[in-house]
């Protein structure tokens, strides 16, 4: 195989010899790019001769296998954490919004199975007191979004439909039959539960198939994507019937 002046081969891959020698020096001595820092000169230059390159569907795939298990040391964590402390990324407006397609595509992907695990993970789980503060040092001075905003300049607004009386069936012993079937938990958390939830959001369809026990917090979050949540426990409401069938 041809080499140029300084020794390189010019064209297709080494001898296998040479690769072979290759490996047993790197298994012997380490391999030579190992904590190496690359100088900001360098990596420009490498950051340039990656731009518009696209990978292949193979090669995309082949490296989502070879990531699939892969358990990250606690070590290895604690080194990333020290190196992203203090560390600002200033992303693009376009950058940000294909993060949120990404994320948007991963959690359409995700099975009923893989989200009932991550919600038995977290289930327990508290901030510690230093979380806690570094978070309520970052919000400090950062006011939100809606703050003041309210009736109809709200995005929430559906013309004053709060402010709608309840049928003459909404009554105390209405309420206390669903806590009981429902058995005062959350059918969303499944943490304490003691809100009485309209499904259709009609508060004069007071059918016991049409309400449902919810905690404070998840009761708020129900305001928002409503035709979403309809379907969510309108799903839940199925599966009881097949279970209550069954037994």
């Amino acid at each position: 195989m041809e080499r140029d002046k300084k020794g390189r081969f010019v064209k297709g891959h080494r001898p296998l010899g040479d690769v072979k020698k290759m490996i047993e020096h790197n298994e012997k001595y380490g391999y030579w790019a190992k904590g190496k820092k690359l100088s900001n000169e360098h990596r420009i230059k490498l950051s340039e001769l990656h731009k518009g390159k696209k990978l292949s569907e193979e090669t995309k795939e082949k490296m989502s296998k070879s990531h699939k298990n892969k358990i990250v040391s606690q070590q290895t964590r604690e080194k990333l954490s020290r190196a992203l402390k203090g560390k600002k990324r200033n992303l693009s407006i376009e950058i940000r919004n294909k993060l949120k397609e990404n994320i948007k595509k991963a959690n359409m992907m995700r099975t009923k199975e893989t989200f009932e695990k991550i919600r038995l993970a977290n289930i327990g789980r508290k901030h510690t007191k230093e979380t806690k503060d570094k978070i309520s040092k970052s919000h400090l001075g950062i006011s939100t979004w809606n703050k003041g905003i309210i009736g109809e300049k709200a995005h929430t607004w559906k013309g004053g439909l709060s402010f709608e009386p309840y049928s003459i069936d909404w009554t105390k012993t209405l309420k206390k039959s669903i806590r009981e079937r429902d058995k005062y938990i959350c059918q969303i958390c499944k943490n304490e539960g003691y809100d009485v939830h309209h499904i259709d959001y009609n508060k004069k369809n007071c059918n016991p198939d049409n309400l449902i026990i919810l905690c404070k917090r998840c009761h708020g979050k129900t305001n928002a994507n409503r035709n979403n949540w309809k379907e969510y426990f309108k799903r839940q409401i199925k599966n009881r019937w097949i279970e209550w069938k069954k037994n």
